[in-house]
């Protein structure tokens, strides 16, 4: 291990002032245009202009889909159609499910295991 200081003096840009005044302005000059495009980039009006394309086309393609969807169900027959007046069994609960949920008490493992068929 070395214990001596270490040299930063190469490094110190008040060292050579002219060539770090140089090297500031090619930094400067290389950037500009970029710095020009960004500054145009930056506003809230080019931002909105470049996003107008993808959202819209994201609108038109949600409500393709909805209306692709929304197509493939067809309404029941009369005939198939059921008139019922208990919600779960229009939704496909089974019975036992149904009652455990309407009661306050809750159902006990071997009803939960085992359930009763209806």
């Amino acid at each position: 291990m070395d214990n001596d200081a270490i040299d930063f003096t190469d490094l110190n840009p008040e060292g050579d002032a002219q060539r770090f005044e140089l090297a500031i302005d090619r930094i400067g000059a290389a950037a500009a245009p970029i710095l020009a495009r960004r500054r145009l980039q930056g506003s809230v009006w080019w931002q909105l202009s470049a996003w107008r394309k993808p959202v819209f086309a994201m609108g038109v393609a949600s409500v393709l889909l909805l209306f692709g969807v929304a197509g493939f169900g067809a309404a029941p027959d009369e005939e198939e159609a059921v008139a019922t007046d208990d919600l779960s069994l229009a939704l496909g609960v089974p019975a036992a499910v149904s009652a455990w949920a309407s009661s306050d008490t809750p159902p006990t493992a071997a009803q939960i295991l085992y359930p009763e068929e209806e």
